[in-house]
C-alpha cells in the first residue's frame, strides 16, 4: 500500500466512515493537471495562470480541509453548507 493511500485510509478510520472528500480533492486536481498539461505560458501570459492556480487551489482545498475538520474540528463556523449533503 502506498503512503498516499494509507493517509487517505487514516481519515476513514478516524471518522468511522468514508466521506469521499479526499477522493474528490485529488480527482479534481488530477483533472486540472491533465487539462493543463501542455500549457506553457511565458512572460506576462504566465501571470493570469499563476493567479488562476492560486485561486483554484484555494477553492479546491475546501474538500481537503472538510475531511480534516471531521478528525480535528477547526472551522469556527462549521463546514460550508453546500458540503452538508455529502
Amino acid at each position: 500500500m502506498s503512503k498516499r493511500c494509507s493517509v487517505h485510509l487514516v481519515f476513514g478510520v478516524a471518522t468511522g466512515r468514508v466521506q469521499g472528500y479526499q477522493m474528490i480533492f485529488f480527482l479534481i486536481n488530477g483533472c486540472a493537471v491533465a487539462a493543463t498539461l501542455h500549457a506553457r505560458p511565458r512572460g506576462w501570459q504566465a501571470v493570469p495562470w499563476i493567479a488562476g492556480t492560486v485561486a483554484f487551489n484555494l477553492v479546491s482545498s475546501v474538500f481537503f480541509f472538510a475531511s480534516l475538520n471531521a478528525v480535528v474540528p477547526f472551522y469556527s463556523r462549521g463546514v460550508p453548507e453546500w458540503l452538508g449533503p455529502w
